[in-house]
């Protein structure tokens, strides 16, 4: 009577991982990327106005925000299987990395520092010419254009 229970408990284990491992798991849905890219755009923002106030310290704080906002959508976009999608997410973690070694300089040099976040506003908008579209619920937003 004893070893049933383990082995009872084991195989009611098993089973729910097999279930589980059955259904698709929403790593990342389309509204997971809706509400990144949205957090994003309100980091952009915030950073295009600390660095028009030259407040570098906290533009720095708000380009690594926007990273760690940006980088896990990677996810959506393996999932739907877009290799051009993730080489402009690629390229436009890549300008938010320079843009914060401009940022990082012992003297910042806000010429520089416009140059990068002008390059930032280029990736971004590279991709929404291909994968956003207006939002009419909402001025200056964009959606993930459909069919997700």
């Amino acid at each position: 009577m004893a070893m049933r229970y383990p082995v009872s408990a084991a195989a009611v284990v098993a089973c729910m991982i097999g279930v589980a491992a059955a259904q698709e798991y929403p790593l990342f849905s389309a509204d997971d990327l809706d509400e990144s890219m949205k957090g994003v755009g309100r980091q952009f923002s915030l950073l295009t106005r600390m660095v028009e106030a030259a407040d570098f310290e906290e533009a720095k704080v708000r380009v690594t925000r926007a990273r760690e906002q940006l980088s896990p959508t990677i996810v959506f976009w393996r999932k739907n299987s877009r290799d051009d999608a993730i080489a402009m997410l690629r390229d436009a973690t890549r300008r938010l990395d320079d843009l914060d070694v401009v940022l990082s300089e012992v003297t910042v040099d806000p010429a520089a520092v416009g140059a990068a976040l002008k390059a930032v506003d280029g990736a971004c908008q590279a991709c929404h010419a291909t994968y956003r579209e207006p939002d009419p619920a909402a001025a200056e937003a964009f959606r993930l254009k459909r069919p997700w």
